[in-house]
């Protein structure tokens, strides 16, 4: 909307927002920073009613608000009016470009928590693994900057067009990677590769170049994943499956299968 298009109030709200944002800005970073006072908040909301706030940079997310089994009659499209801003001085807020729903989230959705001390509350915004660009940071959040690509994973929260994470809870993506593809390696080849950069931790010189190594339980996401580094690094590798699987472990991992017991 022009500026002549407005009413007359507006454009007084406006000159005098624009002239306390200038005032505010040579005293902090940036203006999305977290603010503890509700005036602030009252302030972003006015902005956007006057449509001052690009509608891409208001939170969208998808949610549902009771536990069922069929998605399509659980599943909303909500648009919140005010900025997601860092919770503490270490945290990010990252604009999501991928995410997953995993098995992980399919049960939560059917109200199955394994976390029995921590139960997931309504209303619930599914999603796991996450690849996206940092928009703002806390103040202490030093370790990435603004418009770094990262990727990491929650318990809930992904499916959103913003979520709020701690920045060690996130790692950097190179720039040639795909986001889908990288938003599905999160909870299976970081792992994998953690759990074995531990093991080259403890060895001066390090080569899994003909080592033997066995990996329990072949038929896991992890143990995908596990099987294809390590053949990658020119491992002998053996993994334990069911019997009804050593043919499919044999041909289509390649690596010798083992009885369970």
């Amino acid at each position: 909307t022009n500026r002549r298009d407005r009413h007359p109030s507006d454009i007084d709200e406006i000159d005098r927002m624009s002239h306390q944002s200038e005032t505010e800005n040579q005293t902090q970073v940036s203006p999305l920073h977290q603010q503890d006072t509700a005036g602030r908040e009252k302030k972003h909301t006015r902005q956007m009613e006057l449509g001052l706030i690009p509608s891409d940079m208001k939170q969208r997310h998808v949610v549902y608000h009771s536990f069922g089994s069929l998605a399509e009659e659980l599943i909303q499209v909500e648009e919140l009016p005010d900025f997601i801003q860092p919770p503490s001085p270490y945290h990010v807020v990252v604009k999501v470009s991928a995410c997953t729903i995993t098995m992980a989230d399919c049960i939560l959705r059917k109200g199955f928590d394994f976390n029995i001390t921590d139960p997931v509350a309504l209303p619930v915004v599914p999603g796991r693994e996450f690849v996206g660009s940092i928009v703002t940071r806390g103040e202490k959040a030093h370790t990435f900057q603004i418009g770094d690509r990262v990727a990491g994973i929650i318990r809930t929260g992904a499916t959103a067009r913003f979520l709020a994470i701690h920045q060690g809870h996130v790692e950097s993506v190179p720039s040639g990677l795909d986001v889908s593809q990288a938003a599905c390696v999160v909870s299976s080849y970081v792992p994998a590769y953690q759990i074995l950069k531990c093991v080259a931790t403890y060895n001066v010189v390090f080569s899994m170049a003909e080592k033997k190594v066995l990996v329990v339980g072949a038929l896991d996401g992890i143990a995908h994943s596990i099987i294809e580094l390590t053949r990658k690094a020119k491992a002998i590798v053996f993994a334990t499956c069911p019997e009804a699987r050593h043919s499919y472990v044999k041909s289509k991992l390649c690596v010798t299968p083992l009885p369970e017991r």
